[in-house]
């Protein structure tokens, strides 16, 4: 595992649990019986099957949906050809012919004038920690020192939930002894990593799992179209990506995420998966990065969320209007589009054939005013290298 800080000593590897929330406070199955009891009716019912939910359609929610506003705990249903009993307080799916135990998740969101857990603040299962939890300190710590100096006090932590594991956590695991088989011990390491967006996004992805990148946010300044997550040390850039409540409340994710082998990624792009067999995720630097970048197809089984901090900053709105109005793009100048065709023409002799069309795009972009120029110096720095494009700035200049 790749951790920073305290981090490495006090947040543990957390166990699979099949179905339930761990050990923490009331047993899984009262825990389970007191939220089916509180949920307003569900919208939809979801079942996690090959890495990622899945929704319940056709006749099959039907049932399920009436034996939840009738208050009973278990349920029978057809659904993809075969007979099922649904355990809504395990909140897991019981294959009748095989007896096999899957997982299973309602849908709270409000619904004919009933009001859900979802609404009432609750994180789905996840488990809201004690201020005296060890664990809530050590996340509260890491959020901390990292997002305090940027904003110049003023930010304070209203809760932090630990996200129950299930057949997430398992997918996880499966994808990490892949990625070790595959890019060798070091490519199966989980790092640490904060995701914001939107709370609504927020609220589906430690629920239900990642709907939608969060690129959108980030518009030009995105790596790509991928969920962009910011390291440990870094939780500012990704509350910039959140936005807060009627209540004036945001939230961030501190995931565990699976990078295998990294490609650097240039800001503008609009690259949606790797560029090679070669390569499993992406980052903006190679030396430093500041964005780890999963992309879609991998977000449900290379992101594992585990705790949730909430937290008020009264200046996050103000910061992330300005951030937006200084981020706007503008065309390069004549001098910056005359000098780069002669520069790309020597660089391009560096660069093997198989990467060209990666260098012409991005350079096509920057002309188009859609990348502004220190973006594409850092794009060029990444992709090549230091040494080499400084050894031909200085033939360009003469020495």
């Amino acid at each position: 595992m790749d951790f920073s800080g305290d981090v490495k000593q006090a947040i543990p590897r957390p166990a699979v649990a099949f179905g339930g929330v761990g050990s923490a406070g009331p047993s899984p199955l009262l825990r389970g019986w007191r939220e089916f009891r509180r949920s307003g009716a569900p919208v939809r019912f979801l079942c996690f099957e090959g890495g990622a939910w899945a929704d319940v359609v056709g006749e099959a929610a039907v049932p399920l949906r009436r034996a939840f506003l009738d208050g009973r705990v278990v349920a029978e249903a057809a659904y993809g050809g075969r007979e099922f009993l649904f355990d809504f307080l395990r909140m897991v799916r019981i294959d009748a012919g095989t007896a096999q135990e899957g997982s299973d998740e309602s849908s709270d969101t409000v619904e004919s004038g009933r009001v859900s857990k979802a609404a009432r603040g609750a994180w789905g299962r996840a488990v809201r920690l004690e201020e005296t939890d060890k664990f809530y300190q050590v996340v509260k710590k890491l959020f901390l020192s990292g997002i305090a100096p940027r904003v110049g006090g003023g930010v304070a932590i209203t809760a932090v939930h630990k996200v129950a594991q299930g057949p997430r956590c398992r997918a996880f695991q499966q994808q990490g002894q892949l990625l070790a088989a595959a890019r060798g011990a070091d490519g199966g390491n989980a790092k640490f990593a904060w995701y914001g967006a939107p709370s609504a996004d927020v609220a589906a992805a430690v629920e239900h799992g990642f709907g939608r990148t969060n690129s959108r946010v980030l518009g030009h300044r995105a790596h790509g179209d991928g969920v962009h997550l910011s390291p440990p040390q870094s939780p500012y850039a990704s509350a910039m990506l959140a936005n807060a409540d009627e209540n004036g409340e945001a939230h961030i994710v501190l995931c565990r995420v699976l990078m295998g082998r990294p490609e650097a990624i240039p800001a503008g792009s609009s690259q949606l998966h790797p560029s090679s067999d070669d390569y499993d995720s992406a980052v903006d630097n190679m030396q430093n990065p500041q964005w780890y970048v999963v992309w879609s197809k991998d977000m449900n089984t290379r992101i594992l969320p585990e705790y949730v901090v909430s937290f008020k900053c009264p200046s996050l709105h103000q910061m992330q209007g300005s951030s937006g109005a200084t981020s706007a793009l503008k065309k390069p100048s004549p001098v910056a589009r005359d000098m780069f065709p002669t520069l790309l023409a020597e660089i391009q002799r560096f660069v093997p054939s198989s990467k060209l069309e990666t260098l012409q795009g991005t350079y096509n972009r920057f002309k188009k005013g859609q990348m502004k120029k220190d973006q594409f110096i850092r794009f060029l720095r990444a992709f090549i290298g230091d040494r080499v494009l400084t050894a031909v700035a200085k033939k360009l200049r003469g020495y």
